[in-house]
């Protein structure tokens, strides 16, 4: 199917300077978005290590909440992982207006399930932290935290989404320069601060905050990013 029907396959042996170019062309772009996926787990070990000072309880509810977090964003990982391909064929097209409106609709589709998220966790949360501890400070934590953070998941899901977007659109720095400035910019120094105003709640509501800051920000800086992209370009 995928070499007779689809022509994807070959057996052609490409030359050298053929693969370097191959190789620039993946590694431009690959490179970037693997140190956007590095920058989260530092961002998390950062906050796990000042959720410490609140105890073993804090950690472990903390972590139970972060098990349902990881169940309820893969719907906006599988939306990042169809954006990207999608946007890429349209820049080719020269189909920036189809560019334009994939990332209002996605930006719509994120914003309205993460509101409906945040609304099933928060009536979950007086049962559902008791599926995975009989601790009641574990399980208080971990219902502190579906109180909160669950209100930024649709903004989170535009974070993912544009950041796959700049992918696709050849322009990987822009999702690097944002995942960097929700994490070390803004999540970690609101969580600091945070912590010393109102304890454990205020580090939830920083990552909140983080979220939806940077949410907003990556959707304006991407819409920009098609439009200059889109310019044509004088002779």
């Amino acid at each position: 199917l995928m070499r007779y029907r689809l022509d994807m396959i070959s057996f052609k042996k490409p030359d050298f300077g053929e693969m370097r170019r191959s190789w620039a062309d993946i590694l431009h772009v690959g490179i970037p978005a693997a140190g956007t996926n590095v920058i989260v787990p530092l961002g998390a070990t950062v906050v796990t290590a000042m959720i410490a000072r609140f105890g073993p309880d804090a950690v472990a509810g903390f972590g139970v909440a972060s098990r349902i977090e990881s169940l309820m964003l893969v719907l906006y990982y599988a939306l990042s992982a169809i954006i990207g391909p999608f946007v890429g064929q349209n820049l080719s097209a020269n189909r920036d207006d189809r560019i334009l409106e994939s990332l209002w609709l996605t930006t719509k589709f994120c914003l309205l399930s993460g509101l409906a998220i945040a609304i099933l966790l928060a009536a979950m949360s007086g049962f559902l932290p008791g599926f995975f501890s009989d601790s009641p400070d574990v399980v208080g934590v971990t219902r502190l935290f579906l109180w909160i953070v669950p209100l930024s998941y649709g903004s989170y899901g535009m974070v993912m989404v544009m950041n796959a977007a700049f992918n696709g659109m050849g322009q990987p720095m822009p999702g690097v320069w944002v995942s960097v400035g929700r994490i070390a910019v803004l999540y970690v120094p609101l969580a600091v601060i945070g912590m010393w105003l109102i304890g454990l709640p205020g580090i939830f509501a920083a990552y909140a905050a983080a979220n939806i800051i940077a949410g907003f920000g990556a959707y304006t800086w991407a819409r920009r990013t098609v439009r200059r992209i889109s310019e044509p370009q004088p002779a």
